[in-house]
């Protein structure tokens, strides 16, 4: 049994992490045309989401660590931020911005 959380709203859109089977997982809800995306789909603990325009950003955590990543809902992509032995954590956008 899952559970959801972390959810965060910005214009059309409401981005959260699911749970189920143990695995956290990105979702993307388009309030405007009532369709849910699944964004993430890894066997990464994926949490932290947060949005601001076309950009969705997180925290996945696989092999031991935390990367960032941001996904492009305009162009529908995923791409890994970080890649490093280091905890990175709690990702902010704004704009065309993450820190």
């Amino acid at each position: 049994m899952g559970f959801d959380g972390s959810a965060q709203i910005n214009g059309d859109y409401i981005v959260w992490y699911g749970e189920a089977d143990g695995d956290r997982e990105i979702y993307l809800y388009q309030i405007s045309n009532g369709t849910t995306t699944q964004v993430s789909n890894n066997t990464a603990q994926d949490d932290a989401a947060q949005i601001d325009g076309d950009f969705v950003v997180w925290r996945g955590r696989a092999d031991g660590d935390y990367e960032i990543y941001l996904y492009d809902i305009s162009s529908r992509t995923t791409t890994q931020l970080s890649n490093n032995t280091a905890f990175d954590m709690v990702p902010q956008v704004n704009e065309n911005y993450v820190i």
